[in-house]
């Protein structure tokens, strides 16, 4: 999972193989929404520093 801004700066979730995902007001839901779908396993979520890190295809 990646959590991230998009260019409009809103809060992102991407799930890597594009499964699951979505915008979120606030860093803390978009990293506990990652968490949850990552069944609590942090080392499975990162954090995206460029809107292309998220939306690479």
């Amino acid at each position: 999972m990646l959590v991230g801004r998009d260019r409009q700066n809103h809060w992102v979730v991407a799930e890597t193989h594009g499964l699951c995902g979505g915008l979120f007001i606030d860093e803390a839901s978009a990293m506990r929404f990652a968490l949850e779908q990552a069944n609590g396993r942090p080392g499975a979520v990162r954090k995206a520093f460029t809107p292309e890190m998220i939306f690479r295809k």
